[in-house]
């Protein structure tokens, strides 16, 4: 029962938030491409979906769907153990956390956080190909080459994205607790004095990130965001 209730739950969820995405970014088209070799091309292709559009997007929308729902049924026991904690009355050493969210709470927050990057990542995809089909982004145009619609959308779904991994990085804080890298499994004198600190750093640069991608939405300035991005990639690395 668990793995079908985890099976819709989380199928559906993908389902309506990608055929949400193919929706916006389909009703959001330019009315208007430039008359160019690359618009020519894809005209032929515009012409065979735009009439199937609904049937096309509920295909894509279903298939994604299900295949979310089929690998989200695996993770039924992290559901069952986060539903059913309860607390040892025993606290870590390092964060002052019960014993009992690093076994029932920690695996159910990162089986969220991987579920919100999956969807997030998909829908950028697939936002991304709908509007260069319907020509709101132009690869072969010197000027305009991303429509201001399609800069907002694309711009709010990475920022979310990079929202999601400033969330994961705090919460990686607190899989140091697991670390095998001293002699003991736990936090060691690297993890706290190191990795730690990085962990907290790398948060806060995908928080800024995240802030400029955003008022990208409505300025119109890729240089900040892709410099802030760029430096969150290097910062990891």
């Amino acid at each position: 029962w668990t793995k079908l209730v985890l099976f819709v739950i989380f199928g559906v969820l993908m389902a309506i938030v990608i055929a949400s995405n193919i929706a916006i970014a389909y009703r959001l088209r330019p009315d208007f491409q430039p008359l160019t070799q690359e618009q020519q091309q894809l005209d032929r292709y515009r012409q065979i979906i735009a009439p199937r559009i609904v049937v096309i997007t509920a295909l894509i929308a279903t298939v994604f769907g299900l295949f979310t729902g089929v690998a989200m049924t695996g993770s039924w026991k992290v559901w069952q153990l986060w539903l059913h904690g309860t607390s040892f009355g025993v606290k870590d050493a390092q964060f002052h956390k019960d014993i009992s969210f690093y076994v029932f709470t920690y695996p159910f927050l990162k089986m969220i956080i991987g579920f919100l990057f999956t969807v997030l990542v998909l829908s950028t995809l697939v936002s991304t190909a709908v509007r260069y089909v319907f020509g709101g982004i132009r690869m072969q145009t010197k000027s305009d080459r991303v429509v201001p619609e399609a800069r907002a959308h694309l711009s709010v779904l990475l920022g979310l994205l990079v929202l999601v991994k400033a969330v994961a990085y705090w919460l990686d804080r607190y899989g140091l607790a697991f670390s095998k890298r001293g002699v003991v499994t736990g936090a060691s004198y690297t993890d706290v004095h190191a990795v730690l600190p990085s962990k907290l750093i790398l948060a806060i640069i995908a928080l800024i990130c995240a802030g400029l991608f955003f008022a990208n939405a409505v300025r119109r300035n890729w240089a900040l965001p892709g410099i802030a991005f760029g430096l969150l990639v290097l910062s990891a690395v």
